[in-house]
């Protein structure tokens, strides 16, 4: 046997067809994937998480090709220019696999791997792997009861990863509690305006003295890291609720509708609009 390939796909919502599966590869010659040639549009891309169980295969992105070991993952943007296959030298390949159609998630996640490179190690016993598996097992065994259920654990998914390149970075302790205080803050009262002076007076903190002590602890600017809490809030809003963008606004803390798509366009490249479009 050369191969064997179990997968299952699942709709969550309209346009949202999520795929998972197993495989085991043993023959060079049947498994190569060109990320420029395997179809996707450019406009929809789908982000790829494969994950080595055993054996061992190449990742080759930008002229660099990286061998992929056991307990070692890769994320592939489809399409890009990318391409990950089972060498000559592997006796076999076998891996988990998740294909995710998700564009708030595909912003946020191609802008990290962008910074962290695609391939990772990750401790299978990781809360990162325990988020793969969550959302591996709700599609593969259909345990997720509606879509909402289903984007949380993709969104369970992002965050973990974030997570992951976070604490290799930084601190965990301290990270998490500044984050987490800001994230309380801020979550309290989504509509009120909270800026960085008087974050900066309830730490007992001058300005300038809070944004570098946030900064230097969680590698993020205050005013960028509230705006992404309150760009998820809206996301969501956008896929669970048909609520104008004027109302969106007032309730999530920007200005107006206007000034919400400036800064959705600007974060996600895409108008608030198009986003619930896509989900649509």
């Amino acid at each position: 046997m050369y191969g064997k390939r179990t997968s299952v796909t699942q709709r969550y919502g309209p346009g949202r067809l999520t795929s998972v599966g197993l495989e085991h590869r043993e023959d060079p010659r049947d498994y190569h994937w060109d990320g420029l040639a395997r179809g996707g549009r450019s406009n929809q891309p789908i982000v790829i998480f494969q994950y080595t169980l055993t054996g061992f295969g190449t990742f080759e992105r930008q002229g660099v090709a990286r061998r992929v070991n056991p307990g070692e993952a890769f994320f592939a943007i489809v399409p890009s220019a990318h391409r990950y296959y089972l060498s000559t030298d592997s006796p076999e390949w076998s891996f988990v696999w998740l294909l995710i159609p998700h564009p708030y998630v595909l912003q946020r996640m191609t802008v990290r791997l962008a910074e962290a490179g695609y391939v990772f190690t990750l401790d299978p016993q990781s809360p990162m792997m325990s988020a793969v598996m969550r959302l591996f097992e709700g599609v593969c065994l259909q345990r997720f009861r509606d879509e909402f259920a289903w984007e949380s654990a993709v969104f369970d998914f992002l965050l973990e990863f974030e997570r992951t390149l976070a604490d290799r970075r930084y601190q965990r302790s301290a990270r998490e509690q500044v984050l987490t205080q800001v994230a309380d803050r801020v979550r309290e009262n989504w509509s009120a305006t909270i800026n960085i002076d008087q974050l900066a007076r309830e730490w007992g903190m001058s300005r300038s003295h809070f944004s570098h002590h946030f900064k230097s602890t969680t590698g993020l600017s205050p005013a960028h890291y509230i705006t992404d809490l309150r760009l998820e809030q809206v996301s969501r809003r956008l896929a669970e609720s048909d609520d104008k963008l004027e109302r969106i606004a007032q309730e999530t803390g920007f200005a107006d509708a206007n000034h919400l798509c400036k800064v959705f366009r600007r974060h996600l490249h895409v108008s608030p609009g198009e986003y619930r479009k896509q989900l649509t």
